[in-house]
């Protein structure tokens, strides 16, 4: 990864835009973020419930709002054979 996103976390993003989601006509999706291509899969499915939530920080109190059930999951990982290219290309 690059190292600008080697070190950034969650907190650290803002809003809007973060990469791009590309779907091909075969199903494959990939997530572009910056120079890094990743690989995005479904998740396991779990037989809990579980509630997506955002949480705002600023201020003394914060606040949170509920954004609803999760139902789906997508796991996002490096695509490694994308990271190898360029680490032969150098």
């Amino acid at each position: 990864l690059t190292k600008s996103l080697s070190s950034c976390q969650l907190k650290d993003c803002s809003e809007g835009y973060m990469g791009k989601l590309r779907i091909y006509k075969s199903g494959k999706a990939q997530l572009l973020l910056e120079d890094n291509v990743m690989e995005v899969l479904p998740g396991i499915p779990v037989n809990f419930h579980q509630e997506l939530v955002s949480i705002h920080t600023e201020g003394s109190t914060g606040q949170m709002i509920v954004l609803g059930p999760v139902s789906h999951k997508l796991v996002v990982t490096p695509d490694y054979n994308d990271l190898l290219s360029h680490v032969n290309s150098f």
